[in-house]
């Protein structure tokens, strides 16, 4: 993931997260950074922190941050800030947004369908990560495969799995190969 983000640097992306925000992100079957069981939730909530401490140093175009369920849309630039004035907003903002329990379905085919279209509009290209446990209730992978829906040089999509469960999301890793 990491070595995905420090490529960025070689160009202008916009950089937009999807993030799972059903009630099955509630289950405690992840680990935290000092080896802590945790809630799926929890653990997303700690990547992305981590993800915005490498990215405050990292020049790209814009950042959002969304949710399946939630209407909470987070809206992050780098410009008029310091790298520390980045970082310390992105962590505000980031804790609000993920301050009550997750809830509702993983219905994610229309919103990644909207985030997809978006991107395939910019000028800029933007590389999209999906957080999730790897449990989904509908199908993207045609989204995902589709040259009408994504060019897939122009929008590279990157699953970020948040769960102690590693089959529970080999085929997105898999889908992720393919693409």
């Amino acid at each position: 993931m990491m070595n995905k983000l420090l490529e960025l640097s070689t160009s202008e992306y916009y950089l937009d997260f999807f993030i799972d925000d059903s009630s099955s992100m509630n289950t405690v079957d992840s680990v935290d950074l000092l080896g802590v069981k945790c809630s799926r939730w929890h653990e997303v909530q700690v990547r992305l922190i981590e993800i915005m401490e490498v990215l405050q140093f990292v020049p790209v175009s814009g950042i959002r941050i969304q949710f399946i369920n939630r209407p909470n849309i987070i809206n992050l630039s780098h410009r008029a800030m310091t790298p520390e004035a980045f970082y310390a907003e992105a962590t505000k903002q980031i804790r609000s947004a993920m301050g009550t329990p997750a809830k509702g379905a993983t219905y994610m085919r229309a919103k990644l369908d909207n985030i997809l279209r978006e991107a395939m509009g910019r000028r800029t290209p933007t590389a999209v990560y999906i957080a999730f446990d790897g449990e989904t209730s509908d199908q993207i992978e045609d989204l995902l495969t589709s040259p009408s829906k994504r060019n897939a040089k122009k929008i590279p999509v990157t699953f970020l799995s948040c769960t102690g469960h590693d089959d529970a999301v080999e085929w997105a890793k898999d889908l992720e190969d393919k693409t």
